[in-house]
């Protein structure tokens, strides 16, 4: 099947959004910034190609689905860092910080090399104590935004692959 130039655009385009996606799992400074860059990108670029596209066609159809996929996904991800947020700051034992915490208030830090020569000796213990917690907490943060970017990005990038439309592309899900 021969796929038409509209057709590969917006497979390009859900390209692009799947790099995002990945980029957003690299536990990497760098990979968060990208993946942010190109979802300002995304979020812009979906806007503006919708603009110029003409209402009912396959184009129009799909930004209005990646648009609406980024700002709902948006809502769940707050909603998701408010509840795992909660969780942590519940949960969460400082007592393993307090001896560096009383070694701070002694000898006031100048710099970010002497904070961290007094944290360090902390962090260990800090990070025994707290692991379960920080792992459930990143778990109901992260879980519930991938699974929605996820299940929303495999089933544009089916329908524009066989060159069909969303069937209601303002959906939640």
């Amino acid at each position: 099947m021969k796929k038409s130039t509209e057709q590969k655009k917006i497979l390009q385009f859900y390209i692009v959004f799947g790099v995002m996606l990945v980029l957003f799992l690299v536990p990497s400074l760098l990979a968060a910034i990208i993946s942010i860059i190109l979802f300002c990108g995304v979020t812009i670029s979906a806007y503006l190609i919708r603009r110029n596209s003409e209402d009912g066609s396959l184009t129009h159809n799909h930004m209005t689905f990646i648009i609406r996929t980024i700002w709902i996904g948006s809502f769940f991800a707050s909603l998701s860092m408010l509840v795992g947020g909660t969780y942590l700051f519940l949960e969460i034992d400082n007592t393993p910080l307090n001896p560096c915490i009383q070694s701070m208030l002694n000898s006031i830090p100048s710099s970010i090399n002497q904070l961290n020569a007094i944290i360090e000796p902390c962090a260990n213990d800090y990070w025994i104590a707290n692991k379960k917690v920080i792992i459930i907490s990143s778990g109901i943060v992260a879980i519930p935004i991938l699974a929605y970017f996820i299940m929303r990005y495999i089933r544009g990038i089916s329908r524009a692959r066989k060159g069909y439309r969303i069937s209601n592309p303002k959906k939640w899900f």
